[in-house]
């Protein structure tokens, strides 16, 4: 059975990824993943995933608050996969959205899952502005399990949220 799937090898396809699941860039999310028997869909991360001579800079958070639509509220399996030497992009999703919730998911929704996916040299950027600033999450809701994130770094201003796996 053919498995549709994020990333095979490629950062920039990763990126795409993110752009298109927030609806900042055309294409067919069914070339990323399959709808599950509850409506959810599957994505899973075939390779690992390097992004050390790659600009991260187009990446988008996974889902955000500010649009009930764009909440990540399906599946991410990362299948023991490992993203390393990403810099969390400290951006917005447009002028006015996102700006406070930084890292590869900007909001896991209540149903939404991230699972089985490594992440290590990863780091923010060295003056972030927003203010939840997750490696893996900004801010959760949902299921995050069997996830790690090692040897990062995280700069944030004081008083806002930061973590590794999630800010909030």
């Amino acid at each position: 059975k053919y498995c549709p799937a994020i990333a095979e090898d490629s950062a920039n396809d990763f990126i795409n990824f993110s752009r298109m699941i927030n609806g900042k860039k055309n294409g067919d999310l069914f070339k990323y993943g399959e709808v599950q028997a509850d409506g959810r869909m599957l994505y899973r991360l075939l390779a690992d995933i390097d992004f050390k001579n790659v600009d991260s800079e187009n990446l988008l958070p996974i889902g955000y608050m500010y649009s009930p639509s764009r909440i990540f509220t399906d599946i991410f399996d990362g299948l023991g996969h490992t993203i390393s030497n990403l810099t969390i992009p400290d951006k917005s999703i447009n002028n006015n959205v996102q700006k406070n919730y930084s890292g590869i998911f900007g909001q896991i929704g209540v149903n939404g899952i991230v699972k089985n996916l490594k992440i290590t040299k990863a780091s923010t950027v060295k003056e972030p502005t927003c203010n939840r600033i997750g490696i893996l999450a900004a801010y959760n809701e949902g299921t995050i399990e069997n996830c790690s994130v090692d040897n990062s770094t995280i700069n944030c201003i004081e008083d806002y949220h930061a973590g590794f796996i999630c800010a909030s």
